[in-house]
């Protein structure tokens, strides 16, 4: 115990950081259209799902995030000349569909899956772990596969790696252990003998599981910082070889979890962030935007819900935000339960007339206010709530020949109440309801002014000039 303990203390006051920095932007569409269809669809006989219906139904400036190795399919996509990223992960399976070597290993080493896919019930549920030699080299003769496919740029699904599994208590396979011990020594500890091995260490300290939640490990926090690195080695040394074999220009995109431009992530081009529904608002998407601007970084959303009103309220403040929400059309749902992925597919009629408003290109004005009980001036008209209870959310885009109104209701009471005061004659036939169902919200006429009675949290209106 005492000599590991020197050891401990020694390490610990001659660690040294390493930042590294990467990645540039290609793409420079200002408001793409962007569906992603995490498989093509169908995908068998009983899938009544289609990809091309969308294509030809949204007709997107590109795919991203795609998972597809069959050039049948993806040359329908080429003949409709649409663009598409192909999606890789780290499961890439190595053996028959299954993933069995080069794997991210527990504290026992025992092949190590991510906490929400071990109920998934699939062939390939174990990552490859970024240290070990076969992976890397499985990794990069997929890519490969996928460049050939004439894909425009590569979607690495989950790009974190060991990173991310230092979370669930991983790697500590052979070669992470291994490298471990080198990156100690190159990092101050240079009197440390080759032969230390991390998860002895741990076990001489009286630790025999990994994560644990209650107790300090030691040097833990410098071995996430080993496998941050390890991460990031890989993926620019990946990214290198990946486009000298393809000789042309590659666009590498990621889901980085809520906007994020970590060291890693900072790697790739574009990012796709995965929103929960407690993130949805617009100083946060500004907030985001502003980061990736910064970086010289493209960054689009998608939201992580099967509520209608949040998707409509997403795309309208993504948009607003100077970004883009992926078409809410095979969207992943996260389960605690579930045996497999939930998947959300839109309906259509809601979500492709506005999608159609947004690639007119007319230029967008944007007015948001939000307030107690006060009257919200949305030219040309007022808009005011007659609960003292209400906190509204105001958002109007103008586009020339009518404006989208979106209102929303802070607090929820079983109905709410607001009233329009335009400042021209304004015809009710020219108010449009696009979200709720237009029989679940009541228009009056009182006058030149409008009432307009709901039970939802969100309305949105369409109002002709």
């Amino acid at each position: 115990m005492g000599n590991n303990v020197k050891v401990y203390y020694f390490i610990l006051f001659f660690l040294l950081w390493v930042k590294t920095t990467g990645g540039y932007a290609q793409e420079t569409e200002q408001y793409p259209i962007i569906l992603s269809s995490r498989w093509f669809h169908p995908s068998s006989p009983k899938d009544t799902l289609s990809t091309i219906r969308m294509v030809e139904l949204y007709k997107p400036d590109r795919i991203d995030w795609m998972y597809c190795t069959n050039d049948s399919q993806l040359a329908q996509l080429r003949m409709r000349k649409v663009p598409y990223s192909l999606a890789i992960n780290p499961q890439v399976p190595d053996s028959a569909g299954y993933t069995v070597n080069g794997r991210i290993k527990d504290f026992r080493g025992q092949k190590l899956a991510a906490p929400w896919m071990r109920n998934w019930k699939q062939k390939n549920p174990y990552w490859g772990c970024v240290n070990a030699p076969v992976f890397q080299q499985l990794f990069l003769q997929e890519s490969y596969k996928l460049i050939d496919l004439k894909a425009y740029g590569l979607f690495v699904d989950d790009a974190r790696f060991n990173d991310h599994a230092t979370e669930w208590g991983g790697c500590l396979c052979e070669y992470c252990l291994t490298g471990f011990t080198k990156y100690l020594q190159d990092n101050g500890a240079d009197s440390l003998k080759s032969s230390f091995n991390y998860r002895v260490f741990l076990q001489n300290e009286g630790i025999e599981v990994l994560p644990i939640k209650d107790r300090l490990i030691p040097l833990w926090i410098h071995y996430q910082t080993f496998q941050t690195q390890s991460v990031i080695r890989f993926l620019k040394t990946w990214r290198q070889e990946v486009e000298k074999y393809a000789g042309r220009p590659v666009t590498f995109l990621t889901n980085n979890y809520g906007g994020q431009w970590t060291e890693i992530y900072k790697i790739f081009d574009i990012g796709v962030a995965e929103l929960p529904e407690n993130r949805l608002n617009r100083n946060y998407l500004l907030a985001r935007m502003t980061e990736a601007d910064r970086l010289n970084k493209k960054q689009y959303f998608a939201l992580s819900s099967d509520k209608e009103g949040k998707q409509l309220k997403a795309l309208f403040l993504t948009y607003s935000a100077g970004s883009t929400l992926i078409i809410p059309w095979d969207v992943y749902i996260p389960t605690k339960s579930e045996q497999t992925a939930n998947r959300y597919f839109g309906e259509n009629q809601k979500f492709q007339p506005i999608y159609h408003l947004l690639r007119q290109g007319q230029k967008h004005i944007l007015r948001t206010a939000n307030a107690n009980n006060k009257a919200r001036k949305a030219a040309p008209f007022q808009i005011i709530t007659e609960s003292k209870r209400d906190s509204l959310n105001l958002h109007e885009y103008d586009f020339g020949k009518y404006r989208i109104v979106m209102i929303e209701i802070d607090k929820y009471r079983k109905s709410h109440t607001i009233k329009l005061q335009p400042s021209t004659l304004l015809k009710k036939e020219n108010i449009q309801v696009l979200f709720p169902d237009p029989e679940l919200v009541d228009i009056w006429q009182e006058g030149r002014n409008y009432k307009v009675i709901f039970s939802s949290e969100l309305v949105i209106l369409r109002i002709s000039k």
